[in-house]
């Protein structure tokens, strides 16, 4: 026989076994083989599979197997009957390729997928599935020889030992996963209106396109990813990502590599996000009051463990350069933060503010006084409300903040701002947050423990702030206030302990000092009674009623010198002022605890300045509480106070040094050199230039003081 007849008879066989395959096939009902597939499944996953709908085959050189209405049964802890139900699933077969066992799928397509995550309480995946090996038949038993065990090779856990086969196109529509978390109680929703993955080969990337939302937010996501068969099969390559997006609004973007894309580790991308409006972030963000933002950075990590590493980020218009790094494997996040800005203006986050200095009240006119609720107790002014500090115990973290410039909402400007903190199991540390202001420096070190989980306030608290040649007049310049005072440069340190459910409880406790020194400046008279209320408008009314009050204070030097022994402030001429006019000098007693006051002021008159030195000479008082302050000058209420003292000495009560102020009735011309603790002048205050020499003396307490405070009074008057 000639080769070419020979070919051609060849060539009529096969196409008449093709022709009859065909006319097979066509004949052939594949519902006939539901319960082959069913027991197929079974056996490679050990999960019912369930084929309510009936089956189709459509032939060609790909032929599609239709599946209709299928659901595979949960696990046997699982919060519903099937973890997977579908409308319709369609699956086109490379006939070519599948004859040799290379199983190509070159198109699967998912209609109406409901798929349930979930892990229960001990973290157990309900995608975890054991496969049904067949049966070994037992050996005979014989008494000289121990049956050998099985060899069977054990398939790998949700495997089936099975290879898994290419998808050239995924195509899912209208689908819904549900993620459930039992041991945090979480649960999560994807939907998909419609999703295509599709490549031309195993070795060739993916192309991706989503759209759909996640917990109702909308969200559409298009790119390019690593191939299909890197998500399916063993990791091996580092998976490439190259994917651009939104979410509800927010414009998204991720360029990298996933070195393991199943168990999301080792995670190297750069990514992007911008921000312009939060109107579509329902229930994650408010949609007003929070400024866009611009944001680039490395992400690295997985799992756990998260970090942005050369993050270049803009929130409104201030511009942040660092890192933040995340950990949630302990028993609280973690989270690591250092991040840099040439200006922060917060005016552009909050709104600018401007403060409003009350005027005040007109001359001769009756002080106001706070409302008394019933019962005739005035009103406390110290917060008595808990302090909820929960919060601090729900992350641990760590910040280095370096700001080179801080606006305030009322434009007072912090330069070189640094703030080193760290939060470790409720206990808050600065140590120290320190910035620029005024010309100056302030330094704040700060130790703080919230009281135990569940109850409120603080269990320990250590302050410490440190003002170094701060011009105030600065600060109200920066506020658009220049006018209301100039200059005054200010030096001092507060220090402070105690504990606390409130901040009323806080202050009860309270152990420290303070201790401020003020240079010279112009004070208006408005930011004065603005800081007294109308108290010190009664005072200057009160010490000089015929006169015209200037609009300016003219301040030499002032002085505070404060200690606090569990909440008790007292001081004995340590609180001084020096003006152009006259000098003032305090001593007295303020109960944090009760809120209670009892302040003497005793004012000295300057030659020339054509105050009243007889009125001068009064001792002032400030008695009452904090809510309810009331003031008296007459002379009795100086023996009063006087005689307070005495009681005080004997009782330990609240007045203990306000007496001593007027003991002697000297006048003091360095009242604030006698504050910081320096020898001070001292003489009468009508005939200073003859006794201002002298030494001042300390006033005696009791009976003897009361009697010297009377003569005091009487040769002044």
């Amino acid at each position: 026989m000639r080769p070419m007849t020979m070919i051609k008879a060849l060539g009529g066989l096969l196409v008449a076994l093709v022709l009859a395959a065909v006319a097979i096939l066509l004949t052939l009902d594949v519902n006939r083989y539901k319960g082959t597939i069913q027991e197929e499944v079974q056996r490679l996953t050990g999960r019912k599979l369930v084929l309510e709908g009936d089956l189709s085959l459509s032939l060609g050189l790909t032929p599609k197997l239709i599946v209709n209405k299928a659901r595979l049964t949960n696990a046997s802890w699982g919060s519903r009957p099937d973890m997977v139900s579908v409308e319709r699933v369609e699956a086109a077969i490379e006939l070519l390729p599948a004859l040799r066992g290379d199983i190509r799928l070159t198109r699967v397509v998912l209609v109406k997928p409901d798929i349930l995550l979930e892990t229960d309480k001990k973290g157990t995946g309900n995608w975890e599935m054991t496969p049904e090996l067949p049966a070994v038949a037992p050996a005979p038993s014989t008494a000289s020889a121990p049956a050998p065990a099985a060899s069977a090779p054990a398939a790998p856990a949700g495997s089936g030992g099975a290879s898994v086969p290419f998808i050239g196109a995924l195509d899912i529509e209208k689908a819904h996963i549900t993620l459930k978390d039992a041991a945090k109680g979480t649960t999560t929703t994807f939907d998909f209106d419609a999703l295509t993955l599709s490549a031309p080969s195993p070795s060739d990337p993916l192309t991706l396109s989503v759209k759909g939302a996640y917990n109702a937010i909308p969200y559409q996501i298009a790119g390019k990813l690593g191939p299909l068969q890197a998500l399916l099969g063993p990791a091996s390559a580092p998976f490439p990502v190259d994917l651009k997006g939104d979410f509800g609004g927010v414009a998204l973007s991720a360029a990298g590599q996933i070195k393991d894309p199943k168990a999301v580790q080792g995670v190297a991308l750069k990514i992007s996000v911008k921000a312009d409006s939060y109107a579509g972030l329902k229930g994650l963000v408010p949609a007003e009051g929070v400024p866009p933002v611009t944001l680039s950075g490395d992400l690295s990590g997985g799992g756990a463990a998260w970090k942005i590493s050369a993050l270049e980020a803009v929130v409104a218009k201030t511009a942040l350069t660092g890192s933040v790094a995340v950990n949630t494997a302990g028993p609280r996040p973690k989270v690591d933060a250092a991040l840099k800005s040439p200006a922060v203006d917060l005016r552009e986050w909050f709104g600018a503010t401007e403060t409003v200095l009350p005027s005040a009240p007109a001359k001769g006119a009756k002080p106001s006084q706070p409302s008394t609720p019933a019962g005739g107790q005035a009103k406390k002014v110290l917060p008595s409300d808990p302090l909820h500090l929960d919060a601090l115990r729900s992350v641990d973290a760590k910040a280095d903040v370096q700001v080179a410039r801080l606006t305030l909402p009322n434009s007072m400007v912090l330069e070189a701002v640094a703030v080193q903190a760290a939060l470790d199991n409720g206990r808050l540390k600065l140590t120290p947050a320190q910035a620029k202001i005024g010309e100056g420096l302030v330094a704040v070190t700060l130790d703080m423990t919230a009281a135990p989980a569940g109850t409120a306030g603080i269990a320990a608290l250590t302050a410490d702030v440190k003002l170094d040649k701060v011009v105030l007049g600065r600060l109200f310049e920066q506020a658009g206030k220049p006018d209301l005072l100039s200059a005054v440069p200010t030096s001092g340190t507060i220090s402070a302990k105690g504990h606390g459910a409130s901040v009323a409880a806080l202050l009860a406790s309270l152990d420290g000092a303070v201790t401020i020194s003020m240079g010279q400046g112009r004070i208006h008279n408005s930011v004065i009674d603005w800081i007294g209320g109308d108290i010190f408008a009664q005072i200057g009314e009160a010490l000089d009623p015929s006169s015209q009050r200037p609009p300016y204070t003219e301040l030499a030097c002032g002085e505070i010198h404060l200690k606090s022994t569990k909440g008790l402030m007292d001081w004995n001429k340590q609180i001084a002022f020096e003006t152009t006019r006259m000098n003032l000098v305090s001593s007295g007693s303020l109960n944090l605890a009760t809120e209670g006051l009892d302040v003497g002021v005793q004012p000295y008159t300057k030659s020339g300045t054509g105050l009243s030195a007889g009125k001068l000479a009064e001792l002032l008082r400030l008695q009452g509480t904090l809510g309810q302050p009331r003031v008296g000058i007459d002379a009795m209420a100086a023996v009063g106070a006087v005689a307070s003292v005495g009681a005080a000495a004997a009782t330990g009560g609240l007045s203990t040094v306000v007496g001593a102020l007027i003991g002697g009735a000297t006048a003091d011309t360095t009242p604030c050199a006698t504050a910081r603790g320096e020898k001070a002048k001292g003489g009468t205050q009508n005939s200073s230039s003859q006794s201002g020499t002298q030494p001042a003396k300390q006033a005696p307490t009791g009976p003897a003081g009361v009697l010297n405070g009377i003569g005091g009074l009487l040769k002044s008057n």
